[in-house]
C-alpha cells in the first residue's frame, strides 16, 4: 500500500491544514511521502480547494528517522560480539524510513567480491528520475562494532573499500556521489566527484546514530536535495588532495553542517 494512499485516507494523521491568508497550505507530517497527482485530485473531489501543491524540501519537515521505533531496536542489538548483520539491519531500516519507495527510491545490496559470509554486502541507495532512469545517490560500506571508532579508522575503511565501490558508479561525469562508512552505531559521510575525483570527507569526526540523529538526518536531506546535480562547488573539510592520496589526518576545520 503506497504512502500517498495513506496521506489521503488517513488525512488527520498525515496532513496538517494551515490557513495562511487567502490560501490553504498542505504540510505533510510524520511521513516522507508526497501526494501524487491522482491523490491530489481525490482530495479536491471531496470539496477541498487547495493551493497548487508543492512538495516541501526535506529540510523543512519536522521529521527524523528515529521516529521509527524499529531504529531504536536495531541500535540496541548492536553490542560487543554482534556481527555486521546487526549493522546491516540498522541501515536497511534507516534507509527504508528515510528514502521510501513511494518517492522513487530503492535500496540495493550486493555481495562483495570474495565474500565469505551472508552479511558481507555493500549497500547502494538509488533514485529513479521522471524518466525512470536510475542514478546512484549513496554508497554504504558497513562493519561490525569495533573498539576503534576514530576518524582515521573510518577513513581507512573508506580508502580500502568504499572508494572502489563508489568508482564503479555509472552516474554522469561531473556529478557528485555520496558515500558512508558505518561502523557499529557510528557513521562517517564522504563524497566523490565522478568519474575520477578524489574521495573527500564531509565532517571531521564520526557521528553517533542516536546522539547525532538530527545532524545525520540533515545529511540525508542534503543528499536528497542535491541529486542528481553536478556539485563541483560543494565545500568539504579535507585537503584537496583527497583522503586516499594524503595522510589520514583530522581536518583542521570545525564541524560543518550539510
Amino acid at each position: 500500500m503506497g504512502g500517498s494512499y495513506s496521506a489521503v485516507d488517513n488525512i488527520e494523521e498525515d496532513i496538517e491544514w494551515q490557513w495562511q491568508g487567502v490560501g490553504l497550505a498542505v504540510v505533510l507530517l510524520n511521513t516522507s511521502s508526497a501526494l501524487n497527482f491522482k491523490s491530489h485530485e481525490r482530495i479536491k473531489a471531496n470539496g477541498t480547494r487547495l493551493l497548487p501543491y508543492c512538495r516541501l524540501p526535506p529540510s523543512t519537515m519536522e521529521y527524523n528517522y528515529m521516529s521509527n521505533p524499529a531504529i531504536k531496536i536495531c541500535l540496541e542489538q548492536i553490542e560487543p560480539g554482534s556481527t555486521e548483520k546487526e549493522v546491516q539491519n540498522l541501515w536497511e531500516n534507516t534507509i527504508w524510513t528515510t528514502f521510501p519507495a513511494s518517492d522513487h527510491w530503492m535500496n540495493q545490496t550486493k555481495y562483495k567480491q570474495g565474500a565469505t559470509e551472508p552479511d558481507n554486502k555493500v549497500m547502494k541507495v538509488i533514485h529513479y528520475n521522471a524518466g525512470w532512469a536510475p542514478i546512484d545517490v549513496l554508497v554504504v560500506e558497513l562493519k561490525r562494532l569495533r573498539e576503534d571508532i576514530s576518524f582515521n579508522a573510518f577513513n581507512g575503511v573508506a580508502c580500502n573499500l568504499l572508494d572502489d565501490h563508489m568508482a564503479e558508479s555509472t552516474n554522469p561525469a561531473g556529478t557528485t556521489l555520496f558515500g558512508a562508512v558505518g561502523i557499529g552505531t557510528h557513521v562517517q559521510f564522504y563524497q566523490r566527484k565522478l568519474p575520477r575525483g578524489n574521495l573527500e570527507t564531509r565532517h571531521p569526526k564520526p557521528l553517533h546514530f542516536e546522539a547525532d540523529a538530527t545532524t545525520i538526518q540533515e545529511y540525508f536531506n542534503h543528499f536528497k536535495l542535491n541529486i542528481p546535480q553536478a556539485l563541483s562547488d560543494v565545500p568539504v573539510t579535507s585537503s584537496s588532495a583527497g583522503l586516499c592520496q594524503a595522510p589520514l589526518a583530522h581536518p583542521g576545520q570545525g564541524h560543518r553542517q550539510p
